[in-house]
């Protein structure tokens, strides 16, 4: 018998088929809505200058600032983790990045902001604040079997109640890995549901910048 995984939340990733959301809630009260999408264009993302994972994880924090038109190279977080352009092929730690990334920044022109670094353990749980990342066209970090990958799209079933509350089963989500270049048949990475195992998602990473006060 299959487990049914569910988080209940305003909106919530599930893993499990409509016949079981009909059972566990009614057919008559869970509406089956049209299924959607959420994507972000990564073109041109960022290129890990060596083919480790700490420069993986770096030239994919690079790109996701990019798209918040902030330039912070791989290069700068690489030194700021490993005090030096070194190669280090240890398994990721988010918690570190995600400490390493949270705190207030200066730029050369004086502009200045804070990075909000958002991590979870697992598979993503809260898909309703995923889609609306995507939608606003922030890529993130997600890690699948190890390997930090950057997340660009979502396709997914929504599920409506009727007090307008919804949940969303994923049905696959679209990564790119850039230590592959464009046109390599290995760059384009996706999890599907239903084939996929979320057991083997370690979880995700958002970074997001916050203006800063520029008189404070």
């Amino acid at each position: 018998m299959r487990v049914c995984r569910i988080i209940v939340a305003a909106s919530i990733l599930i893993f499990c088929s409509w016949s079981a959301l009909a059972q566990k809630y009614g057919r008559n009260v869970l509406q089956k809505l049209p299924q959607a999408s959420a994507a972000v264009g990564v073109t041109g993302a960022a290129a890990p200058k060596q083919n480790c994972v700490n420069w993986l994880w770096a030239a994919e924090v690079e790109t996701i600032l990019k798209k918040q038109k902030i330039d912070l190279p791989q290069t700068y977080w690489v030194t700021q983790a490993n005090l030096g352009e070194v190669c280090v092929d240890e398994p990721i730690d988010l918690a570190s990045i995600a400490s390493l990334v949270e705190r207030d920044y200066q730029l050369e022109d004086g502009s200045k902001f804070h990075l909000k670094a958002i991590r979870t353990t697992g598979a993503p749980s809260d898909i309703g604040h995923f889609i609306a990342s995507l939608q606003q066209e922030r890529p993130f970090i997600l890690v699948w079997k190890g390997r930090p990958l950057l997340v660009t799209g979502m396709t997914y079933d929504q599920y409506g109640y009727p007090n307008g509350q919804r949940m969303y089963q994923v049905r696959t989500i679209d990564m790119v890995d850039p230590a592959y270049p464009e046109g390599d048949e290995h760059r384009s990475v996706t999890f599907v549901n239903g084939t996929d195992d979320p057991n083997e998602i370690s979880g995700t990473l958002e970074v997001v910048a916050v203006p800063v006060d520029p008189f404070r």
